[in-house]
């Protein structure tokens, strides 16, 4: 008995306890990501403990655009000093870096920072004042930031060429079908790819595009690479992904037309596993006719990229300097129950998406589910630092 009172304990005191939130829950329309300010004064490491024991982690702003969101919604200018977001150079001084992994490229620093006064300032905070950057001491406590790349299940990518960038001279605008990657040149890469990147583990994406070769031999179709694009993409090859190649096929590719639109899922599985369909029509779950179906392996070396994974709309090797391609949707849906931490909800897809998902079904809405989600989150973190304790055996 004795045993289940402190169980129940330790349970409220993670739900309850654990932070006291100033603001609401709000969706920023141009990542689909979810951000929540959070009052509890609390040093660095513990804010950054306590957004991961609610599925999320401390913000990383990545763009201005970004940055301006979450000043002026979630009231920053409320505080003072500020608040924790998650970024340190506690590994090297200096060299900052985000908690995700991201690319870290845009900055906003307050005039004269980061300073590192008394050579203890490796954490980072937002100013109430202006919302611009400066470095603090870890064991200072203030309010703090949490952001969840997928809090309620469906990521919808918005197709705008601001959430795109592209390795090569592709151009990129936005037509009544979609977002027109074009201009790329003679034999050379599609490869565009989208600014943030995300968790793929237990999920599925769906792409919708339109290749236009010219009549001429071109690829064209989805492409997965590591956080930093350049040095890590096709993770996989790129007939592994919803992909095809115009005018005629090359080592075994499936053949797709100009001027058609075509449907791609791709599937990656927590056993390391991958699937993948490309359809005609629709997608498959839809009722599409499917033209190109692989199941593989991702490799361990490449594993940890899928964990943060930027998606490209791709292409290449065009023989023609007027091909393009055109994208007309980009959609992930997690696949468990439980996605990173938190419940996943019961949503209905949007006109074009498949009118089921074939492994969330049930209504997890319930505070049972939700517990358990964030239950197995928090056990994660211990069992990171602590892999021999007893409840990670």
């Amino acid at each position: 008995m004795k045993t289940r009172v402190f169980a129940v304990c330790v349970v409220v005191f993670l739900f309850c306890g654990f932070a006291h939130a100033d603001s609401a829950k709000l969706v920023n329309p141009a990542n689909g990501h979810s951000y929540q300010r959070f009052d509890t004064a609390l040093n660095w490491n513990s804010a950054k403990t306590a957004c991961a024991g609610l599925g999320g982690h401390l913000a990383t702003i990545t763009s201005q655009a970004e940055n301006d969101w979450i000043y002026g919604n979630l009231k920053i200018s409320e505080l003072s000093p500020g608040a924790w977001i998650g970024g340190t150079d506690s590994a090297q001084e200096g060299v900052w870096k985000w908690i995700t992994g991201e690319l870290w490229s845009y900055t906003n620093w307050y005039t004269g920072e980061p300073s590192n006064g008394g050579g203890i300032e490796n954490s980072l905070l937002i100013y109430g004042f202006c919302g611009q950057w400066n470095d603090g001491s870890e064991t200072s406590t203030m309010s703090y930031l949490c952001e969840w790349d997928n809090s309620d299940g469906l990521i919808t990518i918005p197709i705008d060429p601001n959430n795109f960038q592209t390795s090569g001279s592709c151009q990129l605008e936005l037509t009544s079908e979609g977002m027109r990657v074009f201009n790329c040149g003679y034999r050379t890469g599609f490869f565009t790819y989208t600014k943030t990147t995300y968790n793929l583990v237990d999920t599925e994406v769906f792409i919708k595009f339109k290749p236009f070769g010219d009549g001429q031999y071109s690829g064209f179709g989805l492409a997965v690479s590591g956080a930093d694009a350049v040095a890590h993409g096709y993770l996989l090859p790129d007939r592994s992904f919803p992909f095809g190649t115009t005018h005629h096929s090359y080592n075994g590719s499936i053949v797709i037309n100009d001027g058609t639109w075509y449907f791609g899922r791709f599937k990656v599985k927590a056993d390391k596993t991958f699937e993948t369909t490309l359809s005609t029509g629709n997608y498959d779950l839809n009722g599409g006719v499917p033209i190109q179906q692989v199941k593989g392996t991702i490799a361990d070396i490449d594993w940890g990229y899928f964990k943060n994974a930027r998606l490209a709309v791709s292409g290449g090797d065009n023989y023609s300097a007027a091909a393009y391609v055109v994208l007309g949707e980009l959609k992930i849906v997690p696949t468990t129950s439980c996605n990173n931490g938190v419940a996943v909800k019961p949503y209905t897809f949007t006109s074009g998406m498949p009118a089921k998902a074939t492994e969330v079904n049930a209504n997890f809405d319930t505070i049972y589910t939700q517990m358990n989600c964030q239950i197995q989150a928090l056990k994660a973190i211990v069992c990171t630092d602590h892999p021999t304790a007893s409840i990670c055996q």
